[in-house]
């Protein structure tokens, strides 16, 4: 059994960045009999319908305040979750168990906080980040979409430094952003690249990097940029 804890994944583009990755599971052949993905009970991840019957989604409901119920997920996953030989957590923090663990982190705030000091320092991302800490060592290893993010995750959790177990895959592209052959085509034809940016206004989205962008000359490059 697989096991995919992924009961705290709720904004839009961690959402897709699972969407994504469960549809690349169901399409690799593995010699897991099952696989159980723990989703929350609303949302992109808790909408994903399987198409085959290796996966099974199941909907967690937490009991009680949300940061407690998550601190004793995080602590003693047991008591919540059927753990299979191998699992995949992709709500950022490890969990405690001896299972082999892969971990997806994308919560920049993980980080010792740089990319946003007031939000860093809140008292959710504070206790994120302990246990975090806590846990580290139970992940075998640990997963960043950026080099950036790599780089400081290295800076703040000295364990994963030196077993050197983060690793940089960005996302796959989702199903329905695969163009088709006649769309590819066209595509080839055309004299500029066509940006697509959807982010919040966050200052760690570096919109700013596109401020300086659209002042200058790149015609001969860019046809279209949206924000």
């Amino acid at each position: 059994i697989l096991t995919i804890h992924a009961t705290n994944v709720i904004g839009l583009g961690a959402c897709q960045v699972v969407v994504s990755f469960l549809e690349g599971i169901e399409s690799l052949k593995t010699e897991y009999d099952k696989v159980i993905c723990y989703a929350p009970v609303a949302g992109p991840v808790a909408e994903y319908a399987p198409k085959t019957d290796k996966l099974e989604m199941r909907p967690f409901r937490r009991m009680g305040p949300k940061a407690l119920s998550r601190v004793m997920e995080c602590i003693v996953p047991s008591l919540f979750f059927e753990i299979g030989e191998h699992l995949i957590v992709l709500g950022d923090v490890p969990l405690r168990t001896r299972r082999r663990q892969l971990v997806l982190v994308h919560q920049p705030h993980l980080q010792y906080p740089r990319v946003n000091r007031r939000v860093g320092r809140t008292i959710i991302f504070r206790l994120m980040r302990t246990l975090t800490r806590h846990n580290a060592s139970y992940a075998d290893c640990v997963i960043t979409q950026t080099s950036a993010m790599a780089s400081g995750l290295r800076e703040s959790y000295r364990d994963w430094d030196s077993r050197d177990c983060i690793k940089v895959i960005g996302q796959p592209p989702p199903s329905w952003f695969t163009l088709s052959s006649s769309a590819s085509s066209f595509q080839e034809d055309r004299r500029g690249l066509r940006l697509f940016y959807p982010a919040a206004g966050y200052p760690h989205k570096n919109h700013i990097i596109f401020e300086g962008l659209l002042t200058l000359d790149l015609k001969g490059l860019i046809d279209r940029l949206v924000l």
